[in-house]
C-alpha cells in the first residue's frame, strides 16, 4: 500500500488469477487522445478553404514548371525515342498466273450488256450456273464435293459419309426442335387453362 491510500499495481507474478492482470490499467496511454485528434481534423477543415481563398490568383490552380518539364522531356542531347525497329514483312504469297484464270476472282468484273449484241441465254445460265458451283465449292472448304468422292468412294465410305450427314443435320436441328417442343409444350398449357375456364364458366 502507497502512503498516499493508492494501491500499486501487483507485481505480474504476485497474481494468483490470471484475469486481474485484465483489469489493471496502464500509466499513460500509448495512443493520443481522441479530442486532441478530433479538433485537428476540425481545424485543417475549417482554415484550409479560408487560407485558399486567400492565396493569389496565380497560386490557387495547378502549377507546372516549364523549365523542368522540357529539361525532362525534351533535353538539347536526347538520344533516345528515335530507334527505328527493323522488321521482316509479313510473309504474303502472291497467286500465280494460272491461279488467278483458274480460281474464283473475288473482283466483279462489270459488262455492259448493250455493247455484246448476240447473247445465248443458255449460255449465259450455264455460265452463272459455273460461277456460282465454284463460289460455293470455294464458300465452304469443309464441304465434299459429291462429283470427286463419287467416284473414289466404296459403298461403306458412302454409307458412312451419309450416316455423318444426317447425325450433323440433327445436331444442328436440335435447336430448332427444342423451340418447337417449347411452343408445343406452351400450347399444350394455353388449350389446359382454357379448357380450365370453360369448366368453371358452365354452369353444373
Amino acid at each position: 500500500m502507497d502512503e498516499e491510500g493508492v494501491n500499486e499495481e501487483p507485481a505480474p507474478g504476485s497474481c494468483s488469477d490470471p484475469t486481474e492482470f485484465l483489469k489493471l490499467k496502464p500509466k499513460k496511454s500509448i495512443l493520443k487522445s481522441s479530442s486532441r485528434q478530433q479538433t485537428y481534423v476540425l481545424s485543417v477543415y475549417i482554415f484550409l478553404p479560408i487560407a485558399y481563398l486567400f492565396r493569389c490568383p496565380e497560386q490557387r490552380g495547378a502549377h507546372f514548371d516549364e523549365m523542368n518539364i522540357l529539361a525532362t522531356l525534351h533535353p538539347p542531347d536526347k538520344d533516345y525515342g528515335f530507334m527505328k525497329i527493323e522488321e521482316p514483312k509479313t510473309p504474303y504469297s502472291y497467286l500465280s498466273e494460272g491461279e488467278l484464270d483458274d480460281g474464283p476472282s473475288d473482283s466483279h468484273r462489270r459488262v455492259s450488256l448493250c455493247d455484246v449484241p448476240n447473247i445465248d441465254p443458255s449460255a449465259l445460265q450455264e455460265m452463272y450456273n459455273c460461277l456460282l458451283s465454284r463460289q460455293l465449292r470455294s464458300a465452304s472448304p469443309y464441304s465434299l464435293d459429291a462429283e470427286s468422292d463419287s467416284d473414289s468412294e466404296t459403298e461403306e465410305q458412302r454409307a458412312k459419309r451419309l450416316e455423318f450427314e444426317k447425325k450433323r443435320k440433327l445436331h444442328y436441328n436440335e435447336f430448332r426442335a427444342m423451340q418447337k417442343a417449347k411452343e408445343r409444350l406452351r400450347n399444350d398449357e394455353d388449350t389446359d387453362k382454357e379448357d380450365g375456364e370453360q369448366a368453371s364458366t358452365t354452369p353444373m
